[in-house]
């Protein structure tokens, strides 16, 4: 292996802790992570500090459309597909601070359709499972994005109580809303999401991989994979790329 080589991959390394470090920091700083928290998400970036920033493992990789919550518009020129989890203080911040931007210019806009992949954390699984399902029930009556934000916006009230109380301030059907919840209808479906997420290699909430559809099958391409609550301008830079406007 040549000189240049080498200092790539060092520099690579390096980057990849360099960005570790500064997120475990802003995290701590941040009032909305608890402790717990805090130690969690050390954990899944130090497990996902191996994956850069980077094309898709096989550029060539293609996944059929998941069955999963979407928004934005069908034609869209570009896919993004989330894997997150109820209880990543991480994934809680890219929805607080990143989606609202994500939503007003690119969805609204037709120029993103994004795909909602849930991936319940085994640290804890019945809760993000319950979580999960909460928000898939909560899709069957159109409102998945709202009660998306106030499960991330809550992380104390994810339970049945508080489930109930948002489906109340949304305007659901609160009847329907509490037998789906009883009943978990979705379990399938998210096990679906956690097997395809594992045949993509998700190691760590939020991971992110833009996509966009073959015009032969309707299957999406993979193109590039991005770990961890990151900036929106990373976020931008890589839908220019994808879809100059």
């Amino acid at each position: 292996m040549s000189d240049t080589t080498d200092g790539s991959a060092w520099f690579a390394v390096f980057g990849t802790l360099l960005l570790s470090i500064v997120f475990l920091a802003a995290a701590s700083a941040d009032p909305g992570l608890s402790d717990e928290e805090i130690a969690r998400e050390r954990a899944a970036l130090l497990a996902i500090m191996g994956q850069s920033n980077a094309p898709s493992a096989d550029a060539n990789a293609r996944i059929p459309l998941p069955d999963a919550a979407m928004i934005g518009a069908a034609d869209a020129p570009v896919l993004l597909i989330e894997f997150g989890d109820y209880q990543c203080g991480f994934c809680r911040r890219h929805v607080m601070n990143v989606m609202p931007v994500l939503e007003q210019d690119y969805v609204a806009t037709g120029r993103l359709r994004y795909v909602f992949m849930e991936y319940p954390a085994e640290r804890n699984l019945p809760i993000s499972l319950e979580a999960s399902n909460a928000a898939l029930c909560a899709d069957d009556q159109g409102r998945y994005s709202e009660m998306r934000r106030r499960l991330y916006a809550n992380p104390m009230s994810l339970d049945a109580a508080g489930y109930r109380q948002h489906a109340q301030s949304l305007g659901l059907d609160v009847s329907a809303f509490a037998d789906c919840i009883e009943q978990a209808p979705h379990a399938e479906r998210i096990r679906e999401h956690v097997a395809l997420g594992r045949q993509l290699g998700v190691r760590g909430t939020p991971t992110f991989f833009f996509a966009v559809l073959s015009e032969d099958d309707g299957s999406l391409q993979l193109v590039r994979r991005v770990t961890g609550a990151q900036p929106m301008d990373l976020f931008e830079r890589e839908l220019r790329t994808l879809s100059p406007e």
